[in-house]
């Protein structure tokens, strides 16, 4: 029996005399057939030797287009956009990635050599799995868990804010601690990721619910008015003043909750009144000599780094640490993918409301969402949904109908990354927690990205993010 003929050969069983030998044989081909995970076998060269039909059906590929061809053609040819079984025989070890074939299915495949006698790797024999499908067996696994665990109302995970990663399920968690108490809470992350939501939910569940929540952005206010706008002001305290006065917005929040955002935009010469109203709980208006006493919970949001504004003497640091009792950071939806199908699913089932519609994502379209790098955040995502669901003309939004510069950009961050110790679905008990996998994966992305690259700098660059995010979690997970 030659080495290439280790399971089949182009698609036939092999004939084995012995009757013992060959119901091993027929078993295995039994399973290499009806496996629900696609199965992708090369020779010890490099060339394809069988595919199973459900490799077919999760990548759209057939087994014509691949069988008896080389790995490196079809790759220069776009089928895939790497190789994991070349990668194995490089290093004659198990390897995982993701990987973006031609069709444009996000899939996840597993590379696991087959050695003979010499220790000689004469087949890589690959699993697939649909990444998609993934995703959506945690999300009902996860949505089961919260049915089971969550508050008597049942309603702040499951009605207001899409909770599928578990960053996004620990943020929740810790805004359900900060709705009880009066701590400064600075939530920190880029634009778009829906800090003013989160901002939102801890006023919605906190005791001050059924006072006023009031938003401010300290950067859309010209800088020589937002003392006026925010403390308020007395009557005849500038030319053009209102001849019976003003309330500011921290008086307007009484007795509720207000969010200062962008609060790296407060000029330096009205941080110091900000921080004695944060210290006291008493405020002066312009043009005022009496203070007044106000009962707010305070909120600050910012997309940038206030450390370094401290630093660099552009924000006062007794401010920063004021504001800053309780930090909370979200992440990029690009950290958190496990997120972008349940909140497109759910922008999209806004506007089927909205309009009377039955429109749903196609397989291909949540693929491309998902491998998309999603700069704009949820902003972006959101404003997408509506985007494609408003131009598409049927009740099913396919690749056509999305824009062709979306396209471009997807095959654009197509990436492969090796990653180790990833859960077979079979081997999956729910509920699970998916933070141990992702740490995994993130990890092995970053050292990869690394080893490629030679710096962090180059790492940064290849992976999109700043080198600051590489740092960090290099410190946060250890990096090999």
């Amino acid at each position: 029996m030659s080495e290439q003929n280790v399971f089949f050969q182009q698609g036939k069983k092999l004939e084995i005399k012995n009757e013992e030998m060959n119901n091993f044989y027929n078993g295995l081909y039994n399973f290499f057939m009806y496996s629900q995970d696609g199965i992708y076998v090369v020779d010890r060269n490099g060339y394809t030797v069988q595919v199973n039909p459900a490799f077919e059906e999760i990548t759209g590929i057939s087994a014509e287009e691949v069988i008896g061809c080389h790995m490196t053609e079809l790759v220069s040819k776009g089928y895939f956009d790497r190789s994991v079984a070349l990668d194995v025989q490089k290093t004659k070890s198990r390897i995982s990635m993701v990987q973006l074939n031609r069709n444009g299915k996000v899939t996840l495949v597993t590379g696991n050599p087959v050695f003979n006698e010499k220790g000689e790797v004469i087949q890589v024999v690959s699993n697939i799995r649909d990444i998609t499908m993934l995703i959506q067996m945690y999300q009902q696994s996860y949505e089961r868990w919260l049915m089971n665990n969550n508050s008597e109302d049942g309603t702040m995970e499951t009605k207001d804010v899409v909770v599928a990663s578990s960053q996004s399920r620990k943020n929740i968690s810790d805004l359900k601690a900060l709705s009880a108490v009066d701590s400064t809470v600075l939530i920190y992350g880029e634009s778009g990721v829906g800090k003013t939501l989160y901002a939102n939910l801890i006023h919605k569940y906190s005791p001050r619910k059924d006072a006023p929540f009031v938003t401010v952005s300290c950067g859309a206010i010209p800088e020589n008015l937002l003392e006026s706008e925010l403390f308020g002001y007395d009557p005849g305290a500038f030319t053009g003043a209102n001849r019976i006065g003003k309330i500011g917005f921290l008086e307007s929040a009484q007795g509720g909750t207000i969010l200062l955002d962008d609060i790296s935009d407060l000029p330096l010469s009205l941080q110091p009144k900000l921080l004695l109203f944060l210290d006291t709980g008493l405020l002066t208006r312009v043009g005022s000599v009496h203070r007044k006493r106000v009962d707010i919970r305070v909120i600050t949001a910012t997309n940038r780094d206030l450390k370094k504004m401290v630093e660099e003497g552009k924000f006062r640091e007794d401010l920063y640490y004021r504001i800053s009792v309780v930090p909370l950071h979200v992440l990029p939806l690009r950290e958190r993918r496990e997120d972008i199908l349940p909140l497109a699913r759910l922008f999209l089932h806004n506007i089927n409301t909205r309009y009377d519609w039955k429109k749903t994502f196609s397989k291909q379209v949540m693929d491309r969402l998902v491998a998309y790098q999603w700069p704009g955040n949820v902003r972006e995502l959101k404003n997408f949904v509506e985007r494609i669901a408003v131009m598409s003309s049927g009740n099913v939004i396919s690749l056509e109908d999305l824009p062709k510069d979306f396209s471009e950009k997807v095959n654009a961050d197509k990436t492969g990354a090796v990653v180790d110790d990833l859960v077979r679905p079979t081997d999956l008990a729910f509920p699970m927690d998916l933070a141990h996998v992702i740490k995994k994966v993130e990890l092995r992305i970053i050292n990869e990205a690394i080893r490629n690259g030679g710096s962090i700098r180059a790492a940064a660059r290849m992976l999109g993010v700043n080198p600051s995010t590489i740092v960090r979690k290099i410190k946060q997970k250890g990096c090999c």
